[in-house]
């Protein structure tokens, strides 16, 4: 049997969007002399249900009709800004742990892939690891391209179909539990990431 992946998806799990979101607003208001509030305001505007609840981002939609222009030209005069550190607070302590137990980490993402990767490239860490950005339900990709092989992913969306023999585990920041909490098979809650390498050290999962 090979050794499970471990897959970690990447807005609300390992990326607080909530402070980064405000940030781009500010930083466009510098850059652009946009309104203050224009973007942070209409973000959720320019989103489109795709799937079930899953809904994809037009950023390059956005960015025009905020500042006139098309993200490329944006994004590159916003990457050179300083910018704060938009993980939360545990996930690189998390993955240094969770790097002794797994050979295979690897980021999960839905959404376009201009935008997520120019997120993910804004944290060092996180951009050293294998990247998966799919414009499809999770399950469906991992039963097509991993479907001989045991993972576990963390993702704070719930219920996801996922493949009978991967884990899921839903990261739920809105409920704070002492202790992770299995919900069904194959299905464990937990409120932060630092939970989550004492679950998998633990046995309960396998792991090996």
């Amino acid at each position: 049997m090979k050794k499970p992946k471990l897959f970690l998806d990447f807005d609300g799990t390992v990326f607080n969007w909530h402070k980064f979101v405000p940030w781009l607003d500010n930083v466009l208001v510098e850059h652009f002399q946009t309104a203050p509030g224009a973007f942070m305001e209409s973000y959720h505007d320019h989103h489109k249900v795709v799937y079930g609840d899953l809904r994809l981002y037009h950023h390059n939609r956005h960015a025009k009709a905020v500042t006139g222009l098309p993200w490329k030209r944006v994004g590159e005069v916003i990457s050179s800004s300083t910018h704060p550190h938009f993980c939360f607070a545990e996930v690189h302590a998390v993955l240094d742990l969770l790097s002794t137990q797994f050979e295979d980490i690897r980021l999960l993402t839905f959404g376009r892939d201009e935008f997520q990767r120019y997120k993910i490239n804004l944290c060092d860490t996180l951009s050293t690891l294998d990247i998966h950005v799919v414009g499809e339900p999770k399950g469906d990709f991992l039963a097509r391209e991993f479907a001989d092989e045991p993972g576990i992913l963390v993702d704070d969306k719930y219920p996801l179909a996922l493949p009978d023999h991967w884990q899921h585990i839903w990261i739920n920041r809105e409920e704070q539990l002492l202790k992770p909490k299995k919900i069904k098979q194959n299905v464990w809650q937990i409120s932060s990431l630092e939970q989550l390498p004492k679950l998998l050290a633990s046995g309960i999962i396998d792991t090996k």
